[in-house]
């Protein structure tokens, strides 16, 4: 991981993409990678204004015996333990923390993803003592509509007055469907009683959403009483390209058009090629530790562009890159 990581800063990446966040991340890497299997590990950084990195780490029911050697997940063993005992039950689950690098030292956002196995959600919070989350995300979850349903969520711990991040997979249905018409995703809004929109954020809804042929996520802030905060977002899937082929596919080839769109918007600027550049995704013969012969896979890809909207207004999108390394 550490070798992904330095690749991911290399030919001056670092300055343009993360600022002076990376050398803390240096820091945090070999915590979050003790165990039999390295987590999932995202980067994530603007594409435009000044640039940042945070981390999002996430364990799944294949990362065996862990535990995650940073001062921002204390308070959190209870997670790990309850987590090891059912995730074997439950298919593809997984939980996390989300690392602010630029205020190392501040306790970690949590996340967990129980997808549809709703009753793992207020044991899950009751272990870290946030009840009341796992009351809210349930009933969020019972008034959303069909192609809306719930996946995921993430919190600030202790945090009073903090919003739960809700999260899903739009349906490709309801994708396509809002992209044909406005009115579609209007009716949702009103229905669900989200309000920080207008006119205009619905057009860039829909026509953002007609590029999303990669697939979609979306995203809610929800507030202690119930009610939806002021920012909606949607992430941008981007599936698994070649290295060299990555760069090609928002230059000149099927994502052109999404960029260019982003661009009018100017919510990305040419740092999205530096982001591109570090793609990369090779397999090393290994010997294993009982003799045998393996593979090791090392991955480092784009897997999402997050576009976002506050009271209304486009702010600053997002790349999230997914680190991995597994021993095959």
């Amino acid at each position: 991981m550490q070798l992904l990581l330095l690749h991911s800063s290399a030919d001056g990446r670092e300055k343009v993409l993360f600022g002076e966040d990376f050398p803390g991340v240096s820091d945090v890497f070999p915590s979050i990678c003790v165990g039999d299997v390295c987590p999932d590990v995202y980067l994530e950084f603007p594409l435009i204004g000044k640039p940042f990195l945070d981390l999002t780490v996430l364990y799944s029911e294949n990362s065996g015996k862990f535990r995650l050697d940073v001062p921002e997940a204390a308070g959190t063993e209870g997670i790990r333990d309850w987590f090891a005992g059912i995730s074997k039950d439950y298919h593809k689950i997984n939980f996390g923390y989300e690392l602010d690098t630029g205020r190392r030292g501040a306790p970690a956002a949590v996340h967990f993803q129980p997808r549809g196995y709703l009753e793992l959600v207020e044991p899950f919070c009751k272990v870290i003592g946030e009840e009341e989350k796992g009351r809210l995300y349930l009933s969020t979850a019972a008034k959303m509509p069909p192609g809306w349903k719930l996946s995921f969520f993430g919190m600030f711990r202790g945090r009073s007055g903090s919003p739960l991040r809700v999260c899903g997979y739009l349906a490709e249905g309801e994708r396509v469907a809002i992209a044909a018409d406005i009115e579609r995703v209007r009716s949702v809004f009103q229905k669900i009683g989200f309000r920080a929109f207008d006119e205009k954020m619905l057009h860039q809804i829909a026509h953002i959403l007609s590029e999303a042929v990669e697939g979609a996520d979306f995203q809610f802030d929800v507030r202690p009483d119930g009610s939806f905060g002021e920012t909606f977002a949607i992430d941008l899937k981007l599936r698994n390209r070649r290295p060299g082929e990555m760069k090609e596919s928002f230059n000149s080839g099927d994502r052109a058009p999404l960029r260019q769109l982003l661009e009018d918007w100017k919510i990305i600027d040419g740092r999205l090629d530096a982001a591109l550049g570090m793609t990369f995704a090779r397999n090393y013969p290994v010997e294993k530790p009982d003799g045998s012969k393996g593979n090791l896979s090392m991955l480092l890809m784009p897997q999402w562009i997050k576009v976002r909207w506050t009271r209304g207004e486009l702010q600053p999108a997002k790349l999230y890159c997914l680190t991995r390394a597994d021993l095959l």
